[in-house]
């Protein structure tokens, strides 16, 4: 990774390591197969107490739905809780064109009464480019951080995972 991400990175881990970060929503971007998902499971690694839990894009809107939300109490254990939502492109879409309720369920858990209540954080990766996001997710405030990640080989985000999180075990993953 560059100095930059990995600069970004650090930032990140520092604010969510806050009782309250400056923001609870962290974006990684950048083109398929640029590291984005290494640097998420390196973020899974640090934080061993926090409870994480991954979520389809197509179930993001579902998320209000206080049956989600009383599991989320019941297993947060006083750390935070936090939502890795993957390939989430049409969550970040601007509003007019994108899913609404998928939008506006990201924005009050990573920034809303509830998320506050719940010590959620959002952590998203996508495709797109800033510029293509929708202006109420990267306002400031809101984001804890906003990476954006270039093209890196499988060597090259091992070696990082590995600087990143030295006792850390290496994950085994086959090649797709």
């Amino acid at each position: 990774y560059s100095d930059k991400v990995l600069a970004g990175y650090d930032a990140l881990i520092a604010d969510f390591s806050k009782r309250k970060p400056e923001g609870n929503i962290a974006i990684f971007h950048g083109q398929q197969g640029s590291g984005k998902t290494w640097l998420v499971r390196a973020l899974i690694t640090h934080f061993r107490d926090y409870f994480f839990v991954l979520i389809p894009p197509k179930m993001v809107a579902c998320l209000m739905d206080p049956a989600f939300l009383s599991t989320v109490l019941r297993n947060r254990r006083y750390f935070p809780t936090v939502l890795i939502i993957e390939d989430a492109d049409k969550i970040l879409i601007d509003r007019t064109e994108g899913d609404i309720d998928a939008i506006s369920a990201a924005l009050n858990l990573g920034d809303g009464i509830i998320g506050d209540m719940l010590d959620i954080r959002l952590i998203m990766t996508t495709n797109r480019k800033l510029p293509q996001m929708d202006k109420a997710i990267v306002r400031s405030g809101r984001l804890s951080g906003i990476i954006e990640i270039g093209a890196i080989s499988r060597e090259t985000a091992e070696s990082s995972f590995r600087n990143l999180l030295p006792d850390a075990r290496m994950p085994e993953f086959t090649e797709e």
